[in-house]
């Protein structure tokens, strides 16, 4: 017999069974075990709800999740024979909730989906603030918007804030938006005329910072040169008055200002200038000036500044140029000007305070010809004559005279001898007692002018024998013991003389003599006829062998530098000659007096380039040791000035330029004006400065400006021909109808010239004139290149 298991179920052992002999059926061992589909599964967005197996004929239940509800189809399925879930075929979709509910004063914020679960906040209206309550809604699985509880009330600032001393402009509304006005009271500022303060969302009045001050003007405003009549009130209303300082006016307009409620004084347009005549009523004698001053200023200390500027028309390479300060209260100042003689001068007086300004005025006087110390004239080998330069005064005038002397057979130096000479004559008459075959070089320095002048002295027997001089002399000689042993000394001879049959004094006579013998010896030669007292004063110096001067060297070209042993003062004199050796007339000479203890002096000298210096020093204590040194000046190119010419149609074509010598070797600037044939052609050095009044300027050419150095700070611009004084020389209007060539010529200190072209002004019309800019540095024959060339010629041959 065969067994087969019933559907649904799973055979499981044998399925036959035999009937054995004695009748039994034996040999089947099948077993049926039923179907299992296993664990059901739940479709899109369902899940299980219940079932109680998994095996062939079971059942189970399906739902849709929370949120979704069923649209269609079956929710059971049935565990069949093949072990398979069917039946179930459930669909199921997402709640919607749809638009969120409407809260009274409140709108819903940015909403992306409206299905469960969505999320949707509330906010107030504008002008509305959160009073109570949630202001989030969440969609439920019942399609219901839930939990948004929020009440939105009007907004109220409340009461706005009262600030000191203002006033305040407000309708009472303290919603959103609304304004309040503060205003200062009368006598308090704020910068901002109105303060504006409105009612924000977070109910607060915005900008309370605004605050009133009470009005101060502090102190007035200043005007220059004015004073005040003010009560130190500096309140709203306050007034100051002003009054004009002495010394100045006033034009009439308003003198008094107001403080404002903007906490500043009312500007006013009063200016004080100056009065007329301050200083008036010049009275000018000779050199003295004296002049009046206003009563304005009576009783003030003013400084006045003396500008002095000399010229000789017969000499036009002379210039005086001095300056002179002078601090006086005096009503009726007087001051004498050490002026030259024969001289045509400009005076410029500035009159300065600390309380009015500058006061100019110009002042033009020639002096009358005197006799000015300078030139010697030897008389008989050993006198010398020489006019003093006072003339017209009677009294003493005292001259210093320094002799140094040398001996022609040993050529080793004499003593040194210096001393004073008095006189009250015209010309005064000098003779010297000096040893023959020997040559000299005597110094005569006039004390009240400190002009000085030398002459050299060669000195024969012959002279001597031959001298008509009746003046007899005796031999007196002194003898001292020394106060040191091997060591020099300095000794000052004074000798004093009377002659007993006239009434004047001979001269004074000081002696500088050196010596290391321990008796000291000195002889005099004395005039018969006259008594002498005499005084010898004795200077030790703790120098001890070696040589006055030692290791003189020329360094940075214009110094000079030496070695000294002395610890105690030196006196030093320098004899310096320049001269060049192309020009004769290029003359330059320097004496003076140098003292130090340093032990290696330097002295720096203001020389002339291009010029040869022949130095003597001499040292007081070994005047028998002199030293000399040569110093040479390279020349360099004088820089010219840089131009700039301003283009015109008028009759006034400008010019311009820099000035690029700084402190260089410029003495002035002239510019010319030549009529124009075809072009610019000329000569430097036959340009003569002539002024345009003189019979060749018509022809020849003029000059129409001339500029000093002191006259041009950096930058020079001048028209031509504006009718105006420029130095001396008038800068005449051109012509209409002709053509020009304007010219600069530099005039160096050393007389050397170099010229260039600043334009040409060409004639196009009746109406206008036209000017062709050449370009800068276009030099035209410059006299100066010419000489150079001729003097590296001479160098080069030599």
């Amino acid at each position: 017999m065969i067994y087969t298991c019933m559907s649904g179920f799973i055979e499981h052992g044998h399925n036959t069974s035999i009937c054995t002999a004695n009748g039994t059926w034996e040999g089947a061992t099948l077993v049926c075990t039923a179907v299992d589909c296993g664990p059901p599964v739940a479709t899109h967005n369902t899940v299980v709800h219940s079932f109680n197996s998994t095996t062939f004929g079971s059942s189970v239940t399906f739902m849709c999740v929370k949120g979704f509800i069923a649209v269609s189809g079956s929710n059971s399925s049935v565990c069949n024979a093949a072990g398979k879930w069917e039946g179930a075929d459930l669909k199921c979709r997402v709640v919607d909730c749809g638009l969120p509910p409407s809260i009274n004063n409140t709108k819903p914020g940015l909403l992306w989906n409206t299905t469960y679960g969505s999320i949707v906040s509330f906010e107030c209206l504008p002008g509305f603030v959160i009073d109570s309550g949630n202001k989030t809604a969440i969609c439920n699985e019942n399609g219901k918007w839930i939990g948004a509880s929020i009440v939105c009330r009007d907004i109220d600032c409340g009461q706005p804030l009262l600030i000191p001393n203002a006033e305040m402009k407000w309708n009472g509304d303290a919603s959103l938006g609304s304004e309040v006005r503060y205003l200062c009271q009368k006598g308090f500022y704020n910068t901002k005329a109105m303060h504006v303060s409105r009612c924000t969302s977070n109910e607060t009045w915005e900008n309370t910072t605004f605050s009133c001050t009470e009005v101060d003007c502090g102190m007035p405003i200043l005007i220059e040169y004015t004073d005040w009549i003010w009560n130190n009130e500096t309140a709203l209303g306050s007034y100051v008055y002003y009054k004009c300082k002495p010394g100045f006016t006033d034009k009439g307009s308003k003198n008094f200002s107001v403080c404002l409620e903007d906490a500043t004084w009312e500007e006013i347009n009063m200016t004080c200038s100056v009065k007329e005549n301050l200083i008036s009523n010049i009275i000018l004698n000779e050199t003295c000036l004296q002049w009046q001053k206003s009563s304005d200023i009576f009783g003030w200390g003013i400084l006045y500044m003396f500008s002095i500027y000399g010229i000789r028309w017969n000499d036009k390479d002379f210039v005086d140029k001095k300056t002179l300060n002078y601090t006086t209260d005096n009503e009726n100042p007087m001051i004498c000007l050490d002026l030259l003689p024969n001289t045509n001068y400009t005076v410029s007086m500035v009159a300065a305070s600390r309380v009015i300004p500058t006061v100019l005025l110009n002042i033009t006087l020639k002096t009358t010809m005197k006799q000015r110390f300078g030139d010697i004239v030897v008389l008989n080998g050993t006198c010398l004559t020489w006019i003093r330069s006072l003339s017209a005064a009677k009294s003493p005038e005292v001259y210093a005279v320094f002799i140094q002397g040398r001996t022609w057979s040993s050529g080793g130096l004499l003593q040194s001898i210096m001393f004073n000479f008095s006189t009250d004559t015209v010309t005064p008459v000098l003779c010297l007692d000096l040893p023959f075959t020997a040559e000299y070089f005597v110094n005569i320095t006039e004390l009240s002018t400190e002009l000085f002048a030398y002459v050299y002295l060669n000195i024969t027997k012959h002279d001597t024998e031959n001298s008509t001089t009746e003046q007899t002399f005796h031999e007196t000689c002194l003898w001292w013991n020394r106060s040191l042993v091997g060591l020099q000394e300095i000794y000052k001879l004074y000798v004093q003389g009377k002659n007993w049959s006239a009434e004047e004094l001979f001269q004074d006579l000081l002696y500088k003599l050196n010596t290391d013998h321990n008796i000291s010896t000195v002889c005099l030669d004395i005039p018969m006829d006259s008594q002498y007292s005499n005084n010898v004063n004795g200077t030790f110096s703790n120098l001890v062998g070696g040589e006055p001067i030692q290791n003189l060297t020329v360094f940075n070209g214009t110094c000079l530098i030496w070695r000294r042993h002395f610890r105690s003062k030196e006196l030093y004199m320098f004899f310096i000659h320049g001269y060049r050796r192309d020009e004769k007339r290029i003359s330059h000479k320097l004496m003076f007096n140098f003292t130090t203890d340093e032990k290696q002096p330097v002295v720096c000298f203001q020389l002339y380039k291009g010029v040869n210096y022949t130095v003597d020093v001499i040292s007081a204590f070994y005047p028998q040791h002199p030293e000399q040194i040569t110093i040479f000046i390279p020349y360099s190119d004088t820089p010219l000035p840089k131009l700039k010419t301003v283009p015109a149609h008028s009759q006034f074509p400008k010019i311009s330029f820099q000035r690029s010598d700084r402190n260089g070797p410029v003495s002035s600037y002239q510019v010319f004006v030549v009529q124009l044939v075809r072009w610019c052609s000329f000569k430097c050095e036959s340009l003569e400065a002539v002024t345009y009044f003189h019979n060749t300027s018509k022809t020849q050419g003029y000059v129409t400006a001339e500029f000093f150095p002191g006259d041009v700070s950096e930058y020079l611009e001048f028209p031509v021909g504006d009718r105006q004084y420029y130095g001396l020389f008038y800068n005449a209007p051109l012509e209409r109808g002709k053509n020009y060539c304007i010219i600069l010529r530099t005039v160096t200190k050393m007389k050397t010239q170099t010229c260039t072209v600043m334009a040409q002004v060409e004639e196009l019309s009746d109406s206008h004139h036209y000017m062709t800019v050449v370009l800068l540095g276009s030099i035209a024959f410059a006299c100066f290149i010419v000489f150079m060339s001729y003097s590296l010629a001479r160098c080069s041959n030599s």
